[in-house]
C-alpha cells in the first residue's frame, strides 16, 4: 500500500502552525526560540530509535515513540509531522514503517527548513 499525503489529509495541515507554538510559549520569542531548537536537536534521535524499534520488530516501542514525537510536534506547530506520527502510532503492523518514516523525516526538514528562513530558531553559538 502507498503511502499518500492525499489519502492522509497530512498536506492540508500548516507545515509550521505559528499561532500554536506562540501559544505554547507565551509569546515569547525567545522561548519559543529555545523550545524549536530543543525539538530540532532531539527529533532525529527519536526517529532513529524508531527506526532501531521497527528493525527490532517492536511495535509497542514504536508506537511509543511515535506519540513521544506527536506530542513535540504538537507543541512547537509542526502539524504535518504530528500528523504523520499519530498514523505511525495507530500502525497495526510494521510492514509500513519505513515508509511512514521517510514521510515523517521529509516533513521534518520542511519544517527545520521553514523555522530556519522565518529566523524562528536561535543561531548556535559558535
Amino acid at each position: 500500500m502507498e503511502i499518500s499525503n492525499r489519502s492522509t489529509g497530512w498536506a492540508l495541515l500548516p507545515v509550521l502552525d505559528r499561532d500554536q507554538l506562540l501559544v505554547a510559549t507565551g509569546g515569547d520569542g525567545e522561548f519559543a526560540a529555545e523550545l524549536l531548537q530543543a525539538y530540532l536537536s532531539s527529533l532525529p534521535e527519536t526517529m532513529q530509535e524508531m527506526v532501531t524499534a521497527a528493525i527490532a520488530g517492536k511495535l509497542d516501542e514504536f508506537r511509543y515513540l511515535a506519540r513521544q514525537a506527536r506530542d513535540g510536534s504538537q507543541v512547537v506547530g509542526a502539524q504535518r509531522v504530528a500528523a504523520i506520527c499519530l498514523c505511525q502510532e495507530r500502525l497495526a503492523s510494521l510492514k509500513e514503517a519505513a515508509r511512514w518514516l521517510k514521510a515523517m523525516n521529509e516533513e521534518f526538514h520542511q519544517f527545520r527548513a521553514l523555522a530556519n528562513s522565518e529566523g524562528l530558531v536561535l543561531p548556535r553559538a559558535a
